[in-house]
Formats: C-alpha cells, sequence, structure tokens
C-alpha cells in the first residue's frame, strides 16, 4: 500500500477528488483513468496550465498531453513522455528517467 509512504520529508495521500478542477488544486500529480478517456484532453491541459504531473494507462494518451503513458510491453511496465507538456508544467525529469522512455514527444 502507498498511502502514508514517505518520500523525502513529505508523505503520500492518495485522494479522490469529485473533479479535475478539485484534483488539480490539491495535487503535484493526477492518475487519468480509462473511465475520463473522453476528457484527456482537457485534463492533460489542466495538467500543463497547474503545473501537476498527469499520469495515464490510456492508449495514446502521451501524444494528447499527458505527461506520462504507461503500459505492459513484454510483461515489463514501460512508459511514453511528453517532454513538451511537462516543460509546459514547469515539471522536469531526469534525462536518465527519459532514456528509459519507448517514446518521447
Amino acid at each position: 500500500m502507498l498511502e502514508g509512504k514517505e518520500i523525502g520529508s513529505s508523505k503520500l495521500t492518495i485522494g479522490y477528488p469529485r473533479s479535475s478542477t478539485e484534483a488539480f488544486k490539491q495535487c503535484q500529480a493526477v492518475f487519468v483513468a480509462l473511465s475520463e478517456a473522453d476528457n484527456i484532453l482537457a485534463i492533460a491541459n489542466l495538467g500543463k496550465e497547474a503545473g501537476v504531473m498527469t499520469i495515464s494507462d490510456v492508449e495514446g494518451s502521451a501524444r494528447k498531453g499527458v505527461m506520462v503513458e504507461l503500459y505492459i510491453e513484454n510483461n515489463k511496465i514501460a512508459f511514453e513522455f511528453n517532454n513538451d507538456s511537462a516543460h509546459s508544467a514547469k515539471i522536469s525529469l531526469s534525462s536518465k528517467v527519459i532514456r528509459l522512455a519507448k517514446s518521447v514527444y
């Protein structure tokens, strides 16, 4: 379980906000579920504006502006990274992490 896990001097909190706007006011990272696939472009734009990292496992989400798209490849977790979206949100990942991405946009 991740709830309460310490990351540096902070503790991880998992929340389930009622709206995208509410999520971006209280989060540093937002996971966009498949149930929100129809709104993915708007959510990605909110993330860029709010400086919040967006993460999803919806196919094609990184090409639509989500910063990190997760998927399974050969029984391993892989990801695509949208560097343009992250840069717009003033979020950066280390070059070592970016090199692990299967695709960078």
